[in-house]
């Protein structure tokens, strides 16, 4: 699983002059570096959706919302087993890509000072 991993990442760490087919090619310094750039890209493109999966993901993410909000717990359940567990060609959004919005929708929210009085009224449903 580990070489799977790595020849996945070969594209990204030969940027950084890696041949993960020829060790004499780099040090472990350099290896460790360029794995650790290449680990987060290949991490921000897993869960950071573009296109239709976005748009996707978030019309999950406001059905989801809503049915929270109302206090509709059949269509919070729903809208939760409706989202595939692994990716799909057709632009179903998976757990990761809904994580990953999410998140990126949380954090920058919090960044925004504008709404930090809003925040410290939010309350989430039980």
């Amino acid at each position: 699983m580990a070489n799977d991993l790595l020849q996945e990442m070969a594209p990204l760490l030969a940027e950084d002059g890696i041949d993960v087919n020829d060790p004499s090619s780099f040090d472990m310094a350099a290896l460790n570096a360029a794995l650790a750039r290449a680990v987060e890209r290949t991490n921000l493109e897993r869960f950071t959706p573009i296109g239709v999966t976005r748009s996707n993901t978030l019309t999950v993410l406001l059905s989801a919302s809503e049915a929270i909000s109302s206090g509709d717990v059949q269509s919070t359940e729903a809208v939760i087993r409706g989202i595939a567990p692994e990716p799909k060609e057709t632009g179903e959004p998976s757990v990761a890509p809904v994580i990953g919005v999410s998140l990126g929708l949380l954090d920058s929210w919090h960044r925004d000072a504008s709404l930090t009085k809003l925040h410290a009224r939010t309350r989430i449903p039980d």
